[in-house]
C-alpha cells in the first residue's frame, strides 16, 4: 500500500515508477504541500523545489545536492544529517528546523529563516549572507573563517554558540583588491554566454557581478574580453567559487573566486590588467 507520502506525489502528477523507486531527482515540484510527510529514503537532488512547504516533515538523510529550494519552507522539519550542499535556500525558512549534523558547507542560503532552528554540529559553509540565525542552537558547528556569522551580517541575537568551533574572520588575501573602473564582460567559455561583469581583480583571484548566484564550490571556465589590451582581446581562467552574496544596489549576485587554472600568459595579463586599472583610476581622480 502506498504511504501518504507517496500518495501526495501521485496526486502532484510525478509518474508512478518514480514515486515506487523513490526518484524525484530533477522533478518538477515548485510549490509542492508535502508537509507532515516521511520522505525518508527520497532522492531529491537537482529538483526544483522553488518555494515547495515541507513544514514539519520528515526530511533525515535526504539528499538536496543541486536542488532549487529558493524560497521554500522548512518549518519544524527533522533534516537531521541532510546533504544541502551545492543546493539553492535563497529566502527558504527553516524556523525551528531540525539540523543537526546537517551538511551546509556549499549550499547558497542567503536571507534565509533559521529562527530557533538546531544546528547542533552541522558543517556550515559560508553562504549564509544577511540570515536570520535569532535563538538558533549553533553549538558544535563546524565552519571555515569565512563562514562568521557577524561579518556576513547574519542576525544571532540569543543564539547559542560555542566561540571555539566558530573561527573568527581573518583576511588571508595576499594581494590587494584592485577595482575595474572600465566594463569588462566575463563569458562561459564552453557555452559562449555572458556570464558577468569583473568588478575587482587580484594575482590569486577576482570579483564577478552576474544576474544569478553561483553556488560556493563551483568550477567556472570564464572568458573575460579584454578590447584594450594589447597583448591579448581576452584572458582564459578557470575559477572556483569562495563566496556569494546578493548586492541589493544593483539587484544583482556578487561572487568571489579563487584562479585554480591558468597560463603563465594569464598571469602576465592579470599584471597588465592590474597595471592598467591602476592607471584609470589614477587619471579620474586627477
Amino acid at each position: 500500500m502506498p504511504s501518504d507520502a507517496q500518495n501526495a506525489l501521485l496526486e502532484l502528477g510525478i509518474e508512478h515508477y518514480k514515486v515506487e523507486l523513490r526518484e524525484l531527482s530533477e522533478c518538477d515540484l515548485s510549490g509542492a504541500k508535502l508537509s507532515g510527510l516521511d520522505l525518508k529514503g527520497f532522492t531529491i537532488s537537482r529538483a526544483n523545489l522553488e518555494n515547495a512547504e515541507f513544514v514539519g516533515s520528515d526530511l533525515r538523510g535526504l539528499d538536496f545536492t543541486a536542488a532549487n529550494c529558493v524560497g521554500a519552507a522548512f518549518v519544524g522539519a527533522d533534516l537531521r544529517g541532510a546533504r544541502l550542499c551545492f543546493g539553492y535556500f535563497h529566502a527558504a525558512n527553516f524556523s525551528g528546523a531540525d539540523l543537526r549534523g546537517a551538511k551546509l558547507q556549499d549550499a547558497l542560503c542567503n536571507d534565509a529563516v533559521f529562527a530557533g532552528a538546531d544546528l547542533r554540529g552541522a558543517e556550515m559553509g559560508f553562504g549564509h549572507y544577511g540570515s536570520d540565525f535569532r535563538g538558533a542552537d549553533l553549538r558544535g558547528v563546524i565552519a571555515p573563517a569565512e563562514s562568521d556569522f557577524e561579518k556576513l551580517n547574519c542576525d544571532i541575537q540569543g543564539a547559542s554558540i560555542t566561540p571555539s568551533r566558530v573561527i573568527p574572520v581573518r583576511n588571508k588575501r595576499k594581494h590587494k583588491r584592485i577595482p575595474v573602473v572600465n566594463n569588462l564582460p566575463v563569458f562561459d567559455r564552453r557555452t559562449r554566454e555572458e556570464f558577468g561583469n569583473l568588478v575587482d581583480i587580484t594575482l590569486e583571484g577576482l570579483k564577478i557581478a552576474s544576474r544569478h548566484p553561483t553556488p560556493i564550490g563551483a568550477t567556472c571556465y570564464c572568458c573575460i574580453k579584454l578590447p584594450d589590451n594589447p597583448i591579448s582581446n581576452q584572458l582564459c581562467v578557470d575559477l572556483k567559487s569562495m563566496w556569494c552574496k546578493p548586492h541589493d544596489a544593483s539587484r544583482k549576485y556578487f561572487t568571489g573566486f579563487r584562479i585554480q587554472k591558468i597560463s603563465e600568459d594569464g598571469r602576465r595579463l592579470i599584471a597588465k590588467i592590474i597595471d592598467d586599472q591602476l592607471t584609470r583610476r589614477k587619471e579620474v581622480t586627477d
